[in-house]
């Protein structure tokens, strides 16, 4: 389909992807652009997002699991929810699940609509779940919401759509074209008196390596790792919190850029010792001047850096997932809007936005997909991929090979993005539950052959918790890392200083 193809306010909504159709009115106009996921309503007062989710044991969990996990923050008031309204209803011999809650306003912003209804229609082998926001808790709007629940049917996936119903089919899902140039294509930014150029069909690699470059042994620390791994790594990533100052990163950027290295600088919305969300925080303004001095001292050294704003924000173990935040996941967006706006009015064209989800959603339910976080096309530079081999290091562990875990989410981005480089923003295996030197002598030349729209990729070289993901964790895995680094695919000499009377285009 698309809804634009259909009728601007149909009568009905029939979803023959996922065997439901809801009674709309001719009131909303239809958004199904991520078809198989969410399908969006709006009648210009009140949003309605309406998720299909299984149930059941194709999945692993119960219909009761889902709500209980679901709406376990709401429930404890994160984030300043209160709770307004919990009840259950039967409508043809269904349960309907209902629940309503409001947020704190946002300070400043207008058309805030902060006051949530959701109301969960539950069949034997799925969910559907209708989540409404608008600005007033009137009467109306819950009425309006308990119609559609009420209209909730099954259907077949043949079932007819009239000329004044508009129709979701297999064919709306995003499928994996064949590389365009994303995947073939150079990689060409200078800046700085530096030049990023990864050549067409090369990967350029890197390394989180803890406090590499911003301490000052920072050479020190690296210096093992290069001679472990037998390659320099021209790409250093590192985290900034809502602490850190400024100055400090561009003390880093300035050692990055004066050895001939850029920086991937992953700034997260979280103060330690602090339980405060932050999201609504940096919604609000809050942190403006703050990113902005981070853009005045980007834009001044000049080099091209990777950005990356709150990422993994598909996992309920960040406090910016929107399992913390009301389960709106457009609260992370406007976040991300506002920290990208601030920096490139401070002039910091330089920096290359990474958008960035896990390669795993948790809780793996429709409303926490990675692709509700998308900011929109105009945002975002460049797709980041994370994904771990975790091994058997904690309870429930299992061991994954790297096509396991980046086979799926590539051809899923790639269908969904086709115009964007990716990045491996963080990725490693653990040593426990499989042989590690064998998962990189299968794993990393796969990456540089089957994934041609992987241009870089960042080896997390640190011990996290009992997960031991060094490069060198034993000798075996150190050795099959410097047989890999060998490849002939991997970008060398990609970054570089740039001569003197060269100029930056």
């Amino acid at each position: 389909m698309s809804a634009a193809a259909g009728p601007r306010r149909p009568a009905a909504l029939v979803n023959r992807l996922e065997g439901i159709r809801l009674a709309l009115g001719r009131r909303y106009t239809v958004d199904d652009r991520l078809a198989g996921i969410r399908t969006r309503l709006d009648d210009g007062r009140t949003t309605v997002d309406v998720y299909v989710q299984p149930v059941g044991a194709s999945v692993g969990f119960a219909a009761e699991n889902y709500l209980h996990y679901g709406n376990l923050r709401l429930e404890e008031g994160a984030a300043g929810v209160e709770i307004h309204h919990r009840g259950e209803r039967r409508v043809r011999g269904r349960r309907v699940a209902e629940l309503s809650w409001t947020r704190p306003p946002l300070r400043g912003v207008d058309g805030d609509r902060n006051v949530y209804r959701e109301a969960n229609v539950v069949f034997d082998d799925r969910v559907v779940t209708l989540v409404s926001r608008s600005e007033s808790s009137d009467r109306q709007a819950a009425a309006l919401l308990g119609d559609l629940a009420d209209s909730v049917e099954e259907i077949r996936t043949d079932s007819p759509v009239r000329v004044d119903e508009v129709a979701i089919d297999r064919s709306d899902v995003p499928v994996p074209l064949p590389e365009g140039p994303a995947a073939t294509r150079e990689i060409l930014r200078r800046g700085g008196g530096l030049e990023l150029r990864i050549p067409p069909g090369r990967l350029l690699w890197g390394t989180y390596t803890p406090w590499v470059p911003f301490a000052q042994d920072w050479r020190e620390r690296l210096g093992p790792v290069e001679s472990a791994a037998g390659h320099r790594f021209e790409l250093l990533m590192e985290y900034q919190r809502c602490d850190a100052h400024a100055a400090d990163v561009a003390d880093a950027l300035v050692r990055a850029r004066d050895d001939g290295r850029i920086l991937l600088l992953s700034f997260q919305p979280f103060m330690p010792g602090s339980d405060e969300l932050l999201v609504p925080a940096f919604i609000e303004g809050r942190f403006d001047e703050q990113v902005r001095e981070y853009g005045r001292l980007l834009r001044e050294v000049g080099a091209p850096v990777f950005v990356r704003f709150a990422n993994e924000m598909n996992g309920d173990w960040v406090g910016w997932c929107a399992w913390w935040l009301s389960k709106d996941a457009d609260l992370w967006i406007a976040a991300w809007k506002r920290f990208r706006r601030l920096l490139l009015e401070e002039g910091a064209h330089n920096c290359i936005f990474v958008w960035n989800p896990h390669d795993r959603s948790m809780p793996d339910f429709r409303w926490n997909s990675a692709h509700v976080y998308w900011p929109g096309d105009e945002e975002v530079d460049w797709v980041g991929l994370t994904g771990y081999n975790n091994g058997i290091g904690t309870q429930g562990g299992v061991w994954r090979e790297l096509d396991d875990i980046y086979r799926p989410v590539y051809d899923d981005y790639r269908a969904r993005y086709p115009t964007k480089p990716f990045i491996i923003t963080e990725f490693s295996s653990h040593e426990d539950g499989g042989r590690k030197d064998e998962w990189v002598r299968r794993g990393l030349p796969s990456l540089a052959r089957n994934y041609p729209q992987i241009r870089a990729a960042v080896w997390w070289n640190a011990i996290d918790d009992t997960w031991l993901y060094e490069i060198a964790s034993s000798e075996a895995a150190r050795d099959a890392f410097a047989e890999a680094m060998r490849d002939p695919l991997l970008a060398r000499s990609a970054v570089r200083r740039l001569a003197a009377g060269e100029t930056t285009p």
